[in-house]
């Protein structure tokens, strides 16, 4: 079982300030990390992307929801972006090749619906930021941070 290092909550009234958190947690990243995101429909899960995409320096960012899996080469490492909402069954994830992203040396991988996968199924070495999106009220937000730590960090 993976050990929570830390949990953080915050709220955000509105999208602006929702990004302006995305752009000072992006500067916070290493250059292996895996991310993964849950929330209901529309909470802002490819919203977040959209805007850690843009930190990173990558202009263009599309949901995978019918690709399931999209990659960009941003300045300094690469980011796969995974969308599992459409995904039946962890069969379905093996055939995405999903499992080999975690051979890489370096690189973000980003996983909305993550809640798919149990957090202990993920490659014990890549910390993991798990990120739930939760929508209080219109265009406010409540993010709930969890952050555990892989096997080379603790």
């Amino acid at each position: 079982m993976r050990k929570l290092d830390s949990k953080k909550e915050f709220s955000f009234s509105n999208p602006t300030d929702f990004s302006k958190w995305i752009k000072i947690f992006a500067k916070n990243l290493g250059n292996k990390e895996l991310i993964l995101l849950n929330g209901d429909l529309g909470s802002g899960k490819t919203f977040f992307m959209t805007n850690l995409l843009q930190e990173l320096g990558q202009d263009a960012a599309v949901s995978p929801s019918f690709a399931i899996h999209n990659r960009y080469e941003t300045k300094n490492l690469s980011v796969d972006h995974l969308d599992l909402y459409r995904l039946k069954n962890l069969e379905d994830l093996e055939s995405t090749g999903f499992w080999d992203l975690f051979m890489q040396e370096s690189g973000i991988i980003a996983v909305e619906w993550a809640n798919k996968i149990d957090v202990d199924d993920f490659m014990d070495s890549w910390p993991i930021w798990e990120i739930e999106i939760q929508i209080t009220s219109g265009q406010a937000r409540k993010i709930i941070v969890k952050r555990f730590l892989g096997s080379k960090h603790r």
